[in-house]
């Protein structure tokens, strides 16, 4: 592979992000599937392809895109954490908490992950889990879980 062809698809990548992160999705995706035309084996574009997916709320790219993610990266704790995401929106909250886990194994001040973690404990009837995973993200992050678990509670309807 030639190195102008990892140094374009670098250059799409970056518009990609800086796409995402302005919230235009669609345009993200474009780059990214750019930047893998460039190069291949360009390191993390199925990661973001797969959070950029969840964003759009399409499940199922975004899931095959984080697991050929972590088929390239077993231990990445944002990859696992979106993979739990992923499987509590399907109310499998017995894998979400192991994915969630594992993000945490890796990550340990990983507070969203805590939080997802508390959630799908919850979902689970571990009240005592819950409330630990959601003790820990208050003292990781106090706003992220303030923010987070009011977003919660409205979802609950408490």
């Amino acid at each position: 592979m030639s190195s102008g062809g990892w140094l374009k698809g670098r250059r799409h990548f970056s518009r990609g992000i800086k796409k995402a992160s302005g919230g235009q999705y669609e345009e993200a995706l474009h780059e990214f599937e750019k930047a893998r035309e460039c190069h291949p084996k360009l390191r993390n574009v199925d990661s973001c392809l797969g959070e950029v997916y969840i964003q759009l709320g399409r499940n199922r790219p975004a899931e095959e895109h984080l697991k050929a993610a972590l088929d390239g990266d077993p231990t990445n704790p944002v990859v696992l954490h979106y993979l739990g995401r992923l499987a509590r929106d399907r109310r499998n909250f017995k894998a979400a908490a192991d994915f969630q886990q594992r993000a945490l194994a890796q990550d340990p001040v990983y507070a969203e992950a805590s939080l997802e973690l508390g959630r799908s404990h919850l979902a689970l009837g571990d009240r005592a889990a819950a409330v630990s995973a959601f003790e820990r993200c208050a003292r990781l992050e106090p706003d992220v879980a303030e923010s987070r678990l009011a977003e919660f509670a409205k979802e609950r309807g408490s």
